[in-house]
């Protein structure tokens, strides 16, 4: 199906598909969604036609309106309204509309209390968790190491989601003339909004080292060299999918999820259950945002139609666009960080 661009398409889209339900339940699907679009765009001023599923679908709106919700009415009123919301994000998630479902972190009985910062990781554990994965692992029979600290970096210093990381292909990433190393890399985000984005030379070189490795466990994804492009991708067809998992296939997001939380086990670091490669975007963000990078600017790379959703980014940390991601002190970390093939 196209995805939905509107929430009220996507509510629409959702009806659609619980169609063989009772009149009485569809009924209760409508109020229960019209009573916090209406609250929603109350906070956010903005008619509810003009919202976007982006817009609404997070946390950090939802818990307002649900909290206000809760002030005038029962508590069976509440619980049916929170599950109306919960069904129709896990169908948003399963369409792949979004990337996680936002209700688990939304209290059913919720006063509205200020909800806390997107929480990011801590700079000593990130590079914690950079110097393990860069050594071998005998105790990881399945790992992959190169690939393993690929996902990582791409997440941190790009923000990618899961979606967006699994989606890119070889051919999606291009040389800078004139520029020792770096590359531009276009991203396919939701509802196929496409932005471009810079990965600057020691991303780079860490992501050939995989490449290499990749083409060691798979010399049959070996194609002939094209010009203009460096040895290492162009011995790829352009089209061919960046991450492969063990079977050399485009990587699924179940195996980013699980390789991310494995990074996150050995250095220590709780993971978040069906939203760790999420956490690496929200350390991007709120690194960025502690660096002084403007809300417009975050939000453009971030991929965000709307600044609302990125100002959550600049509340967390305190304080063109290649300029912006270049500040990333994670890159100083991969400088250090060479993984043997």
């Amino acid at each position: 199906m196209t995805t939905p661009r509107t929430l009220v398409a996507a509510f629409d889209a959702f009806l659609d598909f619980k169609a063989g339900k009772s009149v009485n339940t569809l009924r209760a699907y409508r109020n229960d969604f019209a009573s916090i679009a209406a609250l929603v765009s109350q906070n956010l001023d903005r008619p509810i036609e003009d919202l976007t599923v982006a817009d609404v679908l997070d946390k950090y709106v939802l818990r307002p309106a649900f909290g206000t919700f809760a002030t005038t009415r029962s508590r069976a009123s509440m619980h049916r309204c929170w599950s109306t919301w919960n069904t129709f994000a896990a169908f948003l998630v399963g369409d792949d509309i979004l990337d996680a479902n936002p209700m688990a972190s939304v209290e059913k009985s919720s006063q509205g209390e200020p909800p806390g910062p997107p929480k990011s990781i801590e700079p000593e554990e990130v590079e914690t968790m950079l110097v393990q994965l860069a050594l071998p692992d005998p105790e990881d029979v399945d790992g992959w190491r190169q690939r393993d600290l690929a996902i990582v970096l791409l997440g941190l210093l790009l923000g990618l989601r899961s979606g967006e990381l699994s989606a890119l292909n070889i051919g999606d990433f291009a040389p800078i003339k004139d520029d020792s190393g770096a590359m531009t890399v276009t991203v396919r985000g939701k509802g196929n909004k496409v932005r471009v984005m810079t990965a600057e030379a020691s991303l780079i070189a860490i992501l050939e080292i995989y490449l290499k490795s990749r083409i060691a466990r798979f010399p049959d994804h070996v194609t002939r060299a094209k010009k203009g492009r460096s040895r290492i991708w162009s011995q790829i067809e352009e089209k061919e999918p960046l991450l492969v998992g063990a079977d050399g296939e485009r990587i699924t997001r179940g195996t980013l999820q699980y390789r991310t939380k494995r990074a996150y086990r050995k250095a220590g670091i709780p993971s978040v259950r069906g939203a760790n490669t999420h956490r690496l975007r929200h350390t991007f963000a709120i690194t960025l945002a502690s660096e002084g990078v403007p809300v417009n600017v975050l939000a453009g790379l971030l991929g965000h139609s709307s600044l609302n959703t990125a100002l959550k980014y600049l509340e967390a940390s305190g304080r063109a666009t290649r300029a912006a991601t270049n500040v990333n002190p994670i890159y100083n970390m991969a400088d250090r960080i060479s993984p043997n093939n």
